[in-house]
């Protein structure tokens, strides 16, 4: 909150948003278990927004999500943006952990 409220106060930044990637959740293994582990860290996000709104910097853009979850990204309405993007080179992880839509 406290480095929104400075760059929204600055002469040479602009504040646009939120950049929320949850790397840590991109590579479990276990569906359910990343699905838990992300619905923690939308919960945070959540409350986060809910901070910046009350303090007037409500976040145009929200940057968030990542190749490992990009169903449930999809779904979030708070993201204006997923951060998919490594699934192009199809590491050998990711084609484990994504199965076709």
């Amino acid at each position: 909150m406290q480095l929104a409220q400075a760059i929204a106060e600055s002469d040479v930044l602009r504040y646009a948003g939120l950049q929320y990637y949850s790397g840590i959740v991109q590579h479990i293994p276990s569906v359910s278990e990343r699905a838990g582990a992300y619905q923690l860290e939308l919960e945070r996000l959540a409350d986060l927004m809910e901070k910046l709104n009350a303090g007037g910097l409500r976040p145009r853009k929200v940057s968030g999500g990542g190749t490992g979850n990009i169903r449930a990204g999809c779904v979030l309405e708070a993201l204006t943006e997923n951060q998919a993007g490594s699934y192009i080179f199809m590491d050998v992880e990711y084609e484990r952990l994504i199965t076709p839509i």
